[in-house]
């Protein structure tokens, strides 16, 4: 028996140390000190459900190998299940190149947070088991399970706008890690664990085998982390161009990076319904692959709706400036810059400048006026 045991710790601190040194790995190759904070999180979430889980399934581990976390318990638990969250929050800096985390979203996690432990500090027990079950467990798996979600959406969506290649090939990298570990973890561990789908004498072991499963995963990450690319990914430098080894090359990637340029500036190609980084390349007769790494380098852009979004943008807001536009409607406005509808512009336009489109126009009003 002790022989099974000692397995089981072998685990626990193979899986550990792996993404202690994981962390500190990635934190070195960003300088974006939001990201550098919530890849700290989600370690010290992995670490502290490690370190619970033998407090957790102490019945079922031997007593020379259980681990009494006393009083300390509860913040463990804390800690461990708001890092769904933090996930979510890690790639939307990660993915979502400088937008705003949804306000809604950052609520509904101190929502989840405060439902895990919180709650019950004020709340207390003694209600009816499924209304305890409901607030307790039900509700904070919902929202971990809303969180993952929506992580793992931001991870996939828009991969094609994406004009950094190894960001693009991280993206289906981190899918799988992320389904295997998170979802498994979250769907395994508390839903069908508390809901007792599963028989009580196999959760120790599935969970341990969970935990092991994340080693290879979590090695191959560590591994990937010393790549040049990962600092590419987690915004630490900018892209490389390949074709620029000479002094010919160098001058065609002026003069395409020019060309971009001109087709946004001269043509306002950006007021294209639906351009994409196909349509652009096929436009400029420019190898797809190149339009995404000039377009990167030389404008300085990491996704290409960031770009879109940054000229129409500009454009709406020189005719909201315009004293002969001000009974222009608004929607005609971003219409004619290339929006489809009014949703993606007005929430474009608040991320680029903080305010609405409306407000905007009244405070340029206003300073002209005075």
């Amino acid at each position: 028996m002790n022989d099974i045991n000692l397995l089981y710790v072998a685990i626990d601190a193979m899986a550990f140390t792996l993404i202690g040194l994981l962390d500190l790995r990635l934190m070195t190759q960003t300088s974006n000190t939001q990201l550098q904070f919530l890849i700290a999180w989600v370690t010290i979430g992995i670490m502290c459900n490690i370190v619970a889980s033998r407090h957790d399934y102490g019945v079922l581990i031997d007593e020379a190998f259980r681990l009494d976390l006393g009083g300390w318990h509860p913040y463990f638990n804390l800690v461990r299940n708001s890092t769904a969250g933090a996930v979510l929050l890690a790639c939307h800096f990660i993915f979502r190149d400088g937008n705003r985390p949804p306000k809604l979203l950052l609520a509904l996690w101190i929502l989840q947070v405060f439902l895990e432990e919180p709650a019950a500090w004020i709340l207390g027990y003694g209600w009816h088991q499924t209304i305890e079950t409901l607030i307790y467990e039900a509700i904070p798996a919902i929202l971990q399970g809303t969180f993952l979600a929506t992580a793992l959406y931001w991870i996939l969506s828009n991969r094609e706008q994406d004009l950094i290649t190894a960001r693009r090939t991280a993206r289906i990298v981190i899918v799988v890690v992320f389904s295997t570990q998170a979802i498994v973890s979250l769907m395994v561990e508390r839903i069908a664990f508390n809901f007792e789908w599963i028989h009580w004498q196999y959760h120790y072991p599935i969970h341990v085998f969970v935990t092991f499963l994340a080693i290879p995963l979590n090695g191959a990450l560590l591994f990937a982390s010393f790549s040049p690319n990962t600092a590419l990914v987690l915004g630490g430098r900018k892209e490389p161009l390949a074709a620029a080894a000479t002094t010919e090359l160098i001058a065609q990637d002026d003069a395409d990076a020019g060309r971009i340029r001109a087709a946004l500036e001269e043509e306002y190609i950006y007021r294209t319904p639906g351009l994409s980084v196909h349509g652009l390349a096929e436009h400029l007769a420019i190898p797809e692959y190149r339009l995404r790494n000039l377009v990167h380098e030389h404008l300085g852009f990491r996704n290409f709706n960031t770009l879109l979004h940054h000229y129409r943008v500009a454009e709406v807001c020189q005719a909201l400036e315009d004293p002969q536009q001000n009974t222009t409607p608004v929607l005609t406005l971003a219409l004619t810059a290339g929006y489809q509808s009014i949703n993606p512009f007005n929430r474009a336009f608040r991320e680029i400048h903080g305010v609405t489109p409306t407000a905007y126009r009244k405070q340029k009003q206003h300073q002209v006026d005075s």
